[in-house]
């Protein structure tokens, strides 16, 4: 039965052209909002209504969002005001810190994806400190306040926010990011001989200092058998160093360097691959690691609490420990069919664990429940 409420979707660094993890998650968690509403106001940096997006009366509001200072602080004064004069049942946004006006709305919802360790408030300049010290203000005063909740990705970013003491446990809730469970299913390879697999290794995700992409090519630097590897992800700052480092430390392997894949081309290259590696310092969820495991490719990844929530079948390295991580490699590779085999035996519960069908569901029953 539809619900009379009207909701706002508060995005601005939305855009259906852009596809990033973020987006996806984004378009799946609200592509069932028709269903149960009539009534929605899209604020993000879409130029026409999304597909996707089907109800009835929707009203989309344009804001060319860039990140910087001025137009966030331009957007954070327009927001202010606009929900002084607009009043919403519930109010969902990605954009942080909230106006305190959001909190005259019966149901507030904030995402936030991942918290980096216990430093919320660390940034490299002043103009980012003064938000994140606004951010922390918003989260003391709303914490007593039942309408305001927080949504995360995962139990463990729920519980790193819970115990920064920035909100009550039953105002912290989760939906797990997901997968298209019917599309992967056409890309799982059952092969258990290696010589199948035209890569030996797949990295997945983008270059950024936490990923520590460098320290996974230091470990294949002292592996001595020729391997083929791939890495896909766009620069976030290291990909210079990274590749650097390939041309000095690496000779003897061959690297491959893919980036804006289409989510066909990208499960393309993971049914090619025999190994995915990560060795990723912090995470809130984890996107290439459950593919990964739902396609039933062997996974080694940093030992986080995340990846042993969402993957506790993987092979666990320390985030530091080079030796281990090329051993574990070596060892991966040589006991490949079995490894394989066993992967393939629990895909089928990681792709029903992650279908989006499911947490998309989920998610709507909760924001409409409270």
């Amino acid at each position: 039965m539809k619900s009379n409420r009207k909701i706002l979707l508060l995005n601005p660094y939305y855009s259906n052209s852009k596809r990033t993890a973020a987006n996806m998650r984004f378009e799946k968690l609200f592509e069932n909002l028709h269903l149960v509403t009539d009534q929605c106001t899209l604020v993000s940096s879409c130029t026409e209504n999304p597909s996707w997006l089907k109800v009835k009366k929707t009203n989309l509001i344009l804001f060319q969002y860039s990140g910087s200072f001025f137009k966030r602080f331009i957007f954070y004064i327009y927001i202010t005001l606009f929900l002084l004069v607009n009043k919403f049942d519930i109010i969902f946004s990605e954009f942080n810190p909230l106006p305190l006006t959001a909190l005259l709305s019966k149901n507030v919802w904030l995402q936030i994806h991942h918290i980096e360790g216990k430093n919320i408030s660390r940034r490299g300049n002043l103009k980012e400190l003064f938000f994140r010290f606004y951010l922390r203000l918003y989260y003391l005063i709303s914490s007593f306040i039942d309408n305001y909740k927080i949504m995360t990705v995962s139990q463990q970013s729920t519980n790193d926010i819970i115990n920064l003491g920035i909100i009550r446990p039953k105002n912290a809730d989760f939906v797990y990011n997901g997968v298209e469970a019917n599309l992967l299913r056409q890309y799982i390879n059952f092969n258990l001989d290696i010589s199948y697999y035209y890569y030996d290794v797949i990295y997945g995700g983008n270059f950024s200092p936490r990923k520590n992409v460098e320290m996974l090519i230091e470990a294949l630097s002292k592996i001595e058998k020729p391997l083929n590897v791939l890495l896909i992800g766009r620069d976030l700052g290291t990909k210079k160093r990274v590749h650097d480092k390939v041309l000095h430390e690496c000779k003897q392997h061959r690297f491959s360097f893919k980036q804006n894949l289409s989510n066909e081309e990208l499960l393309e290259c993971y049914s090619k691959s025999a190994l995915f590696v990560t060795a990723s310092l912090h995470e809130g969820f984890g996107m290439p690691v459950v593919e990964s495991a739902c396609l039933g490719i062997p996974v080694i990844c940093s030992d986080l609490p995340v990846f042993r929530e969402l993957v506790p079948n993987a092979k666990f390295i320390s985030a530091n420990d080079t030796d281990n991580l090329s051993n574990l490699i070596i060892r991966c590779l040589d006991e490949f069919s079995s490894l394989k085999e066993d992967c393939l035996s629990i895909s089928d519960q990681y792709l029903a664990r992650y279908d989006w069908s499911l947490h998309s569901n989920q998610f709507i029953n909760r924001i409409f429940s409270s």
